[in-house]
């Protein structure tokens, strides 16, 4: 009887141990990760794709980014009018969710990792419209986006049924939260 008390031991308390190492993880980390697959097409295919004027993809194609983090997609193809396609990091339900049942640490960690974040819109599809006769191609942006310019660009993909209401209200709640942080006075 003693050894079976023994040999049950450590199998209780590698249990035990297993489900305490959950309490450190958030919901969104284990259920979405720390990055999102955002998949870009265009009619015709083969266009360039630049996000942040660095990594290029080729249209089709997919792509896995950090969820919380802003990227700008510049869309090309000769003879086609450049598209510029901002993607927006917008917290995610999970992490309110974490945060209510799973306390501090997991929304913290959520947070912290990006898992709290949902990437939006979540999928490109575009339709490269051809250049008209004596129209030259616009220049891709150099540098990050103004507030004002991805607002714009919101309104652009709203109104063209790139995303929904959902995904548009969050990215410009978000950019108004933008604004009040760059207008608040500096505390120091």
């Amino acid at each position: 009887m003693f050894t079976n008390a023994i040999s049950i031991m450590p199998t209780a308390a590698g249990l035990i141990l297993l489900c305490s190492l959950g309490l450190f993880t958030g919901c969104a980390t284990i259920v979405n990760g720390k990055t999102q697959d955002i998949s870009v097409s265009t009619v015709p295919p083969g266009a360039t794709v630049m996000i942040d004027g660095q990594q290029t993809l080729i249209t089709p194609s997919k792509v896995a980014l950090r969820r919380n983090k802003d990227y700008v997609f510049t869309i090309s193809k000769d003879g086609y009018q450049t598209q510029v396609v901002p993607v927006t990091g917008v917290l995610s339900g999970w992490l309110l969710g974490n945060l209510v049942f799973g306390g501090l640490i997991g929304g913290g960690v959520d947070a912290a990792t990006g898992a709290g974040f949902t990437l939006t819109p979540e999928s490109i599809a575009i339709v490269l419209q051809p250049l008209q006769p004596g129209q030259t191609q616009l220049a891709a942006p150099t540098g990050p986006l103004s507030t004002d310019e991805r607002a714009q660009l919101a309104d652009k993909m709203k109104a063209d049924g790139i995303i929904d209401e959902k995904q548009h209200a969050a990215i410009k709640k978000k950019l108004e939260e933008e604004r009040k942080n760059s207008t608040a006075p500096n505390p120091n």
